[in-house]
């Protein structure tokens, strides 16, 4: 099972944007260092508190920053875009990053403002249909053809939350990611099981993927001590709870921040939901969690989300695992 690790941009309290992509370019090198399959990347809108808007363009910085670890966008949300423009990109980051690319497609269309801001050319029935022009404008002899032209295809995954992509991604030969996300109140055992059993019976081999690949992204709060890992954990629940479509906070909560907080009934009842899929801990308690959902679903890759505050318990949280895994 290969292990990754994937980055929102985080900007805490007292930082700024430009530090928060910097701490990000730190962030992949040390993933790079530590020896962790993939660095992906995320696609987020309109969220204060997250700086990557455009993982493609963030995704091109990291692969001269690094030289070794596999790069992925986790995801790229084709419905905003135009398809061609899409393969375009596709080709030149391929290109950039031979053998070390992938792409991760996004079936979100955010919230009605952003989509309006971003005149979002397709609904949410038509992503199917995206990805396959996409793969068409990569691989057709004949114009128009993306530019510059690819001898292989990277390896390409969609990404999602509730298992309504992954019928998808097997159809159209592609990799599948499920994000066990929070603030999503399903049951975890059985959304993986059904997800990567719908995904694996539908799979079709594709100019990407000769064979069905499952990852589980997975958010992880872990500390040196259960005592710090439950204090980074308490503002990561106050962040995840999504108030003002997660624009109540202008940065991502600090622990202080988050004890001054003043939490409602219905905010207690939201976060012990969220506990069944936030995985909290020391790093013995956090990588057998990790272990169990990912035999539960017989995955190929683990992708950590480490959404805490503080670079350095970011930076701390791959240390601490990647000892274990």
């Amino acid at each position: 099972m290969k292990i990754s690790v994937i980055d929102y941009g985080i900007i805490d309290e007292g930082r700024t944007p430009e530090q928060a992509l910097q701490e990000t370019v730190l962030l992949a090198q040390q993933a790079e260092k530590l020896g962790y399959h993939r660095f992906w990347v995320a696609e987020h809108h309109n969220v204060p508190a997250f700086a990557i808007s455009s993982p493609e363009l963030l995704l091109a910085h990291l692969a001269t920053k690094t030289q070794t670890i596999g790069l992925s966008t986790g995801g790229i949300m084709a419905l905003h875009y135009n398809a061609f423009k899409l393969a375009e990109t596709v080709a030149t980051l391929t290109t950039l990053a031979p053998h070390r690319l992938a792409i991760g497609w996004g079936n979100s269309l955010s919230t009605s403002l952003v989509s309006e801001a971003l005149q979002s050319r397709y609904r949410s029935e038509e992503f199917e249909q995206v990805l396959a022009d996409v793969a068409g404008y990569l691989t057709t002899e004949q114009a128009p053809f993306a530019n510059p032209r690819l001898d292989s295809l990277p390896q390409a995954f969609t990404l999602g939350m509730g298992g309504g992509s992954a019928e998808v991604a097997g159809r159209q030969g592609l990799g599948y990611v499920l994000g066990l996300f929070p603030y999503l109140f399903q049951e975890p055992y059985g959304l993986i099981k059904e997800a990567f059993a719908r995904y694996r019976e539908s799979f079709s081999p594709s100019v990407f993927m000769n064979q069905p690949y499952t990852a589980l992204a997975l958010f992880v709060v872990v500390a040196d001590t259960e005592a710090m890992a439950e204090r980074l954990a308490h503002a990561t629940s106050v962040w995840l709870l999504g108030k003002e479509n997660f624009s109540e906070f202008r940065f991502f909560p600090s622990p202080e921040t988050a004890d001054r907080y003043a939490i409602a009934p219905e905010d207690k009842e939201k976060i012990a939901k969220q506990r069944e899929r936030l995985i909290v801990g020391t790093p013995d308690m956090v990588a057998a969690r990790v272990q169990d959902l990912a035999q539960a679903g017989q995955v190929d890759e683990v992708v950590l989300v480490p959404v805490v505050s503080g670079f350095a318990n970011r930076s701390r949280t791959l240390e601490l695992l990647k000892e274990l895994f």
